[in-house]
């Protein structure tokens, strides 16, 4: 309610707010007031409804419903939201990983690398592991014999032969 005897609803909305500043919590009040200014306040201070005194309960439970509903959906979305997060932070991990085993691998040994030039690009911005390879049948084959293996337990690997003119 929005007259209450220490509190208003209207000062207590703020603070039942921010106890929960990560989700959706909807207050509603329930109000004999009825000019636009108190509304206003109501809705400002961070009521998400109001439903005038007296009132029928068939509303007052359909509105509960609309904003058990709509809580429901921002928990789910916040749920997918640190799913996104925890899964980013995986696919950044295997990343450095696998740059790691290609930099000790083949990276840094002079033998191989006059074999072929190499570009990689992360799955995470292209949808797959990309190896580009040039320079010799031989380059596929190292790179099949060796990186190959280092990079199949991440799923995807797009193996193409580099154009001469896109060489670095």
């Amino acid at each position: 309610d929005v007259i209450m005897p220490g509190m208003s609803g209207i000062e207590a909305a703020p603070q039942i707010k921010a106890s929960s500043p990560d989700c959706y919590l909807p207050i509603l009040f329930i109000t004999s007031l009825d000019d636009e200014q108190s509304l206003v306040k109501c809705l400002e201070s961070g009521g998400d409804d109001f439903i005038s005194k007296p009132f029928e309960k068939i509303i007052l439970h359909a509105k509960v419903k609309a904003h058990e509903r709509t809580r429901r959906l921002s928990l789910e979305i916040q749920d997918k939201n640190q799913s996104l997060t925890y899964f980013q932070l995986e696919v950044e991990r295997n990343h450095h990983i696998v740059e790691h085993i290609f930099d000790n691998a083949i990276g840094r040994n002079p033998i191989t690398t006059d074999y072929f030039d190499f570009y990689t690009q992360p799955e995470a911005q292209f949808n797959v592991d990309l190896f580009c390879v040039s320079k010799a049948r031989r380059a596929a084959f190292i790179c099949l014999s060796v990186i190959l293996p280092a990079m199949v337990w991440r799923r995807r690997l797009a193996l193409y032969r580099w154009p001469s003119c896109l060489r670095r």
